[in-house]
């Protein structure tokens, strides 16, 4: 996966956002492993449009296994 590049006020939005605890990555965590398994045993991922121009992406490791040609339904 390659490198995002980000103007300087992005940067200092997410820095904003983390430091702050607007974004709790540990609760975010904990949110998807409840789901996690279930995502890589369907084929699907984790990226959540919450609202129209604002995504959460946790799709790792699905794009991965996809580019290795893995198929998770069989078996």
């Amino acid at each position: 996966m390659g490198d995002i590049a980000r103007s300087e006020l992005r940067q200092e939005v997410v820095t904003a956002l983390l430091d702050t605890g607007a974004i709790n990555l540990e609760a975010a965590g904990a949110v998807f492993s409840k789901f996690g398994e279930r995502a890589i045993r369907g084929g699907d991922e984790l990226v959540l449009a919450i609202g129209k121009h604002n995504y959460w992406a946790c799709g790792w490791p699905v794009p991965v296994i996809r580019e290795l040609g893995v198929n998770l339904r069989e078996g």
